[in-house]
């Protein structure tokens, strides 16, 4: 089946207003439950507790560095 994105016709920049935008959500919505399927995991468990890790991890450590930034400016 094709990506939303593709049966759309693009990527950004696709929807001259939030009501077109709307509608086009909820057609993929309805073209989907209209034949659905179960959802299968491609990766296993450690491959995206290992995904996660990498993309969480630095957001955490940026965190903590603006808190302490913060505090010592205050």
């Amino acid at each position: 089946m094709d990506s939303m994105q593709d049966r759309r016709g693009g990527g950004c920049g696709g929807h001259r207003a939030t009501r077109e935008l709307e509608l086009a959500i909820q057609n993929d919505i309805d073209t989907v439950n209209a034949n659905p399927r179960p959802f299968r995991w491609t990766k296993s468990d450690d491959d995206i507790l290992a995904t996660s890790k990498q993309f969480c991890l630095p957001t955490l450590e940026n965190v903590e560095t603006q808190t302490k930034i913060n505090k010592t400016s205050e």
